[in-house]
């Protein structure tokens, strides 16, 4: 039977208290709390209570097993269930409050001794974890102590390895072979009778002797460099002397340029020229000396001056050398099987830089060449692509009247000036290569806007370079390596400076002339030359309307010029306009294309004529043709060699000739009874057409004043 707490007498009466009376004593019970304790010894007294009940609770939970407390937990809630149902019973037969309350009190017992067991639980479960959490720790104990002993171990072995691969320093020193040994080391060093026997005493006596001679050498290398310093101080007081001369000699020289320009004799300018020029690449050189010698001989218009930093290019050269040292010796290292580590380094230490910016690096100096007729001047600028191994020019135009438009452009102003030159490509056709493996693949145009590498460039540096056309097998050799030729450059100076002086005067005139056909009255004749006037009839009908600029991709799309660039007469390379000629009714347009050879090959016209609602070319109109081919062909049997104003001039005959080609056809029109435009008659000619071939009377005769066939 589970221990339970004794009934008093006064319970039935507790049981009787009112609710009232409860709350009273709950009132009282919160103010007795809230009031300050004051009687400490009653505090004391019950702290020491719980402390003894705690004491007990233990040594209970530890003398008692659980499973007594476990068959006491079954007894007590099968009196608890028991206790309940009686309860259960005494409510249903209404039985009295009183045995009621009893069995109340007896299971509020049985609770009191439920929570005890819970207690001792808990202290037994607080005990289990104790000693759980303590086996754990010397568990954890012994793991660290293992781990440490582990890695001490581990140490251990790491040492041992060590001093089983131990190598002394000694054994890195290159030590004299033992036979030389015993003859150049003292006996009281080398001991033969000792080290003969041992190689740990032999080891240690070449050792010894080792360090007596290079501290020797140490000794005479101190003297050896005490003597240097000495011989340097010496030196660079001959150097600051030397340096001091310097200024003064400049001095000199300075004091005396105004008797050089008053005696015409520019000594300074041209050793300074010398100086520069002592340091061109070998292509400039050659294009500097050959100028300069033409200019000094046949031509005191033509000036070639040496521009740039001489200091620049002194680093320049010596930069080079040493790339060239660092290629002969990568070139050494691959003929050794043990230096292809270091021949692989210094590729990569090549390789390594910014390959664009290398592959279009230019030398520092270039040659400055100016042409000139009269006032105007053509300032050539010819620079060096060290890579790519080419010269390339840099064109700027001077003019006595400012003169400015398409036709003096500088990018255009020198190209074609021989046939198939326009600048635009590389004569070196090893550059294709060495742009594609530097990552460039823009046209040179935009590569380098400026500089041009013009053939007539390479040919005044001396250079020829392989054409696309295949070479004879005994030339294959000797055309693997560009080498700057003095023969070459001397072939070409005067041919290439005469016509770049041509080329100037002609483009002067055709941009005048242009600047004339855009500003002008187009109605009137004051654009013929003056000089040209006599080879014309006094009367022309036909007007220019109009005169403006066209472009290659507008003219390739006409139908009408179709035959000029199938053939290659007209190409990109020209420059294009459009020019309406009308009279009456009759509309003539005229697609002009100048190439840039322009006086040597002559304005090509394509001609389209509109009449009567009809729209006639050279393919649907015989009457078109010839006179398109009277124009562009027949000019110079008219005029002959003409100084200036050539299109000008093609420009009124095709006036002249429409006229004569609208006057014959009206004529016909007449003569057949046909309806159409008719046009009075203002030129001289007695046929219309005239043999098998049906010509018209195209050709002006200056001296009978009239028109005629050929």
């Amino acid at each position: 039977m589970s221990p339970t707490a004794t009934k008093d007498p006064d319970s039935k009466d507790d049981g009787k208290v009112s609710k009232s009376e409860k709350r009273k004593k709950s009132d009282s019970s919160i103010k007795a709390e809230k009031e300050p304790v004051i009687k400490q010894p009653k505090q004391e007294k019950s702290e020491s209570i719980y402390d003894e009940i705690l004491k007990l609770e233990n040594r209970e939970s530890e003398a008692r097993p659980a499973e007594k407390d476990l068959e006491l937990w079954k007894e007590t809630c099968g009196e608890l269930r028991s206790l309940m149902k009686d309860i259960f019973e005494l409510k249903t037969k209404n039985s009295s409050p009183s045995e009621v309350t009893e069995k109340r009190i007896q299971a509020s017992l049985l609770f009191v001794t439920l929570k005890k067991l819970n207690r001792l639980e808990k202290l037994r479960i607080k005990r289990s974890r104790d000693a759980t959490n303590q086996s754990k720790q010397s568990v954890d104990s012994f793991n660290l102590q293992l781990q440490n002993l582990l890695y001490e171990v581990l140490h251990l072995k790491k040492e041992v390895t060590k001093c089983v691969h131990f190598k002394s320093a000694d054994e890195s020193l290159s030590l004299i072979p033992t036979d030389k040994f015993y003859e150049e080391a003292p006996a009281s060093v080398s001991c033969p009778d000792v080290t003969e026997t041992d190689e740990h005493a032999l080891r240690l006596a070449r050792l010894q002797w080792e360090l007596a001679r290079r501290r020797e050498l140490g000794e005479e290398a101190e003297q050896r460099e005490s003597e240097r310093d000495r011989l340097d101080g010496v030196i660079r007081s001959k150097d600051d002397k030397l340096r001091e001369l310097g200024p003064q000699l400049a001095s000199i020289l300075s004091s005396t340029v105004p008797v050089q320009d008053y005696l015409g004799m520019p000594l300074s300018d041209r050793r300074e020229q010398l100086s520069l020029a002592r340091l061109l690449p070998s292509p400039l050189y050659i294009l500097y000396t050959q100028c300069q010698a033409y200019s000094e001989a046949c031509d005191k218009e033509v000036l070639v001056r040496v521009k740039g930093d001489g200091e620049e290019a002194r680093m320049f050269r010596e930069t080079k050398g040493e790339d060239e040292d660092s290629q002969e010796d990568v070139k050494d290292d691959s003929q050794d099987q043990e230096g292809e580590g270091d021949k692989m380094r210094r590729s990569k230490s090549v390789r390594g830089g910014d390959k664009a910016g290398k592959v279009l690096s230019v030398h520092p100096l270039q040659v400055e060449l100016v042409v000139s007729s009269g006032e105007d001047k053509v300032f050539m600028s010819f620079h060096w692509l060290v890579v790519l191994g080419v010269v390339t020019v840099t064109v700027t135009l001077t003019t006595k009247d400012k003169v400015e438009g398409e036709a003096l452009s500088p990018t255009t102003l020198l190209s074609h000036l021989y046939p198939g030159d326009s600048g635009l490509l590389s004569p070196n056709h090893s550059n294709i290569w060495q742009l594609a493996a530097a990552g460039l693949a823009d046209s040179w145009d935009r590569l380098l806007p400026d500089k041009l590498p013009y053939c007539w460039a390479q040919r005044l540096a001396g250079l020829e370079f392989l054409s696309v056309k295949p070479v004879e097998e005994g030339d294959v050799e000797n055309g693997v390596k560009v080498v700057p030729s003095v023969d070459l450059s001397n072939m070409n100076v005067e041919t290439t400076i005469t016509s770049i002086r041509a080329r100037l005067v002609a483009r002067l005139d055709l941009q005048k002339q242009l600047d004339s056909l855009s500003q002008s009255k187009l109605s009137q004749l004051e654009l013929l030359p003056a000089v040209l006037s006599s080879q014309f009839p006094v009367r022309v009908v036909s007007r220019l309307k109009s005169w403006h600029s066209s472009d290659w991709e507008k003219y390739s799309m006409e139908e009408c010029t179709k035959h000029l660039t199938s053939c290659g007469v007209v190409d990109s390379d020209c420059t294009f306009f459009k020019a309406v000629v009308t009279r009456d009714k009759a509309v003539l347009t005229a697609l002009v294309s100048i190439a840039p050879s322009y006086p040597v090959d002559s304005p090509v016209f394509c001609l389209s004529l509109q009449l009567d609602n009809n729209t006639d070319s050279l393919e649907t109109s015989e009457m078109l043709r010839d006179l398109e081919r009277e124009v562009n062909l027949g000019w110079e049997e008219q005029l002959g060699q003409v100084e200036g104003g050539l299109l000008l001039a093609m420009l009124h005959r095709l006036l002249v000739l429409l006229d004569v080609l609208l006057e014959v056809k009206s004529s016909m029109q007449e003569g057949v009874g046909e309806t159409g435009s008719n046009f009075t008659k203002s030129q001289v000619f007695f046929d219309t057409v005239k043999g098998k071939m049906r010509r018209l009377p195209l050709q002006y005769n200056s001296s009978q004043q009239m028109f005629q066939q050929r």
